[in-house]
């Protein structure tokens, strides 16, 4: 009887060792799902495009990224919010040369290319730049994707927020609806 008693006490501390490995994993979840809805966001309701520079012949908007995380891994999905009115093409792991095809680009931590390399490439291209990394805001990037954490009842939260660069953002004549810089941590002017 008291072999089975350790036995189930066992059992019972794997158990709680893989929950507490889930709920790990769906925090981490959480924040890539933040993070892509803040990109649908700037895609689909805070952004426009100069007129004279069409979207695609088809109207569709082409979201690239460079290098692989998280995020990257999951953009695809985006292409299943596409409706009538906005159709989403993803491509992934993007050269630098091919950049300037993009709308939008999500550039990846662990990005091949340096972060001034890719923001000299699309310099003066009607291309929102999103990322992750720090400092990309305030280094000339459109979007920084950033993680905050507060308490709330006593418990502790991660959300995920953007800081904007409305320079970057005037500079290649995207227009950015107000309502996008009143959310924003930090905008840069």
């Amino acid at each position: 009887m008291v072999w089975k008693i350790k036995i189930a006490r066992v059992f019972l501390a794997a158990y709680i060792g893989l929950c507490g490995a889930q709920v790990a994993y769906a925090d981490d979840s959480q924040v890539v799902q933040d993070k892509l809805k803040i990109i649908y966001h700037f895609m689909s309701h805070f952004t426009s495009w100069p007129t004279a520079v069409p979207l695609d012949a088809d109207g569709k908007v082409h979201l690239c990224s460079v290098g692989d995380d998280d995020v990257t891994k999951e953009l695809h999905f985006l292409e299943n919010a596409s409706t009538r009115a906005l159709q989403i093409l993803v491509e992934s792991n993007v050269d630098i040369e091919g950049l300037t095809r993009c709308d939008i680009l999500y550039i990846a931590d662990n990005s091949p290319y340096s972060m001034t390399a890719i923001l000299k490439h699309i310099d003066a291209n009607p291309v929102l730049s999103i990322s992750a990394q720090t400092g990309f805001a305030e280094g000339g990037g459109m979007v920084e994707l950033v993680r905050e954490q507060y308490e709330q009842r006593g418990v502790a939260k991660r959300s995920v927020r953007y800081n904007v660069n409305a320079t970057a953002i005037r500079k290649v004549k995207l227009r950015v609806k107000p309502e996008a810089y009143e959310l924003a941590v930090r905008v840069y002017r």
